[in-house]
């Protein structure tokens, strides 16, 4: 997931520093797409990672004061996202 979001900014870049190579109006139509796609993944991203936070917090804890199943709790819901 970082990744796929680091490839979409280094390509976004490297539209706007060969912008006289690459047609400008699919350029920017390309980079538009690409920085609604890196906020997508930045959603998800972001969930991924206050889930790992939050499963390393509980761990943390003394077990007399986890009950239940932390680690399924934890887990966050992914939203599932319109493309249309």
């Amino acid at each position: 997931m970082h990744e796929t979001r680091v490839a979409a900014r280094r390509l976004r870049s490297t539209l706007r520093v060969c912008g006289e190579v690459v047609h400008a109006a699919s350029a920017y139509e390309l980079s538009n797409e690409l920085a609604w796609y890196a906020d997508l993944l930045g959603e998800v991203r972001d969930r991924e990672v206050l889930s790992a936070r939050l499963t390393m917090l509980v761990a943390g804890l003394p077990p007399e004061q986890v009950r239940g199943p932390h680690r399924t709790n934890v887990r966050l819901e992914i939203p599932q996202f319109n493309t249309a």
